[in-house]
């Protein structure tokens, strides 16, 4: 028997997790360009890695630093994608307690994670561990709700088939409404934003395999069901070898003030 799927628990993630898709690379170029993260002075954190899709962005534009992740499972997927890479050491931690020494970095990151921690308490520690003057990202990746159709029947059809259901997408949508605010009443100032949307080309394979890393759904109908609504998705999709779909980078960067 399946040990139950828990709501923001990534642990059954890690197999299919590489099949979501990444960041804006457009975000990136222009966010490393922005505090010099070839020489920012102090490591460059990734913290809550993930499997590593933002620190291998990071790596392959010249930063150098530490990914910290604290799901064994996940951490262990980052370590193999990163094999022969040694931009960043992969350790254990989390965004309340990253085991990183005061004052050592000089550029903190959370992609897809300050939603889903204690967020005043790991904002605290991110200025603990930033040097002064350092910048903190929070990056999000969604779904082009309104502008790409495939999206946009896949969400009316879950919503049809399963409505009331907890999304952890709608959590973050409200999540970034409060974060300019939340980074401010934590100190925080020198405010970037960014934004871009990306298409990104995948299989319906591909797809299929990226549904299986959610956790938000399976939690509350169960593996069986969510597999047999995964089918119905996947009838829907373009027969094509290949189509396209758009996502939504968004990110903050802040100072240490």
């Amino acid at each position: 028997m399946e040990a139950a799927i828990v709501f923001n628990d990534f642990s059954h993630s890690a197999a299919n997790y590489e099949y979501k898709p990444g960041y804006s690379a457009i975000v990136v170029d222009s966010l490393t360009r922005y505090v010099g993260a070839n020489n920012v002075l102090g490591a460059v954190v990734d913290v809550g890695a993930g499997t590593g899709k933002l620190t291998r962005m990071l790596a392959d534009r010249g930063a150098r630093g530490i990914a910290i992740e604290p799901n064994e499972q996940m951490r262990a997927e980052g370590i193999k994608m990163s094999a022969g890479d040694s931009s960043f050491a992969w350790l254990p931690g989390t965004a309340e307690v990253t085991g990183q020494p005061t004052e050592s970095a000089g550029w903190v990151c959370m992609a897809g994670v300050l939603q889903v921690t204690d967020a005043p308490q790991a904002l605290s520690e991110t200025r603990r561990i930033l040097r002064e003057n350092g910048f903190l990202t929070v990056m999000s990746r969604l779904e082009d709700l309104g502008n790409d159709p495939i999206h946009d029947e896949i969400e009316a059809l879950i919503s049809k088939r399963v409505p009331n259901l907890r999304r952890a997408p709608q959590e973050m949508r409200r999540f970034l409404t409060t974060l300019p605010s939340l980074l401010t009443s934590q100190g925080f100032g020198d405010s970037l934003y960014m934004e871009a949307s990306q298409e990104e080309m995948v299989s319906a394979e591909r797809f299929i395999a990226s549904l299986r890393a959610a956790h938000d759904i399976p939690s509350q109908i169960g593996l069986e069901r969510w597999e047999t609504l995964i089918a119905e998705i996947g009838r829907i999709l373009p027969t094509t070898e290949t189509f396209p779909l758009r996502y939504r980078t968004h990110a903050w960067t802040v100072t240490k003030a």
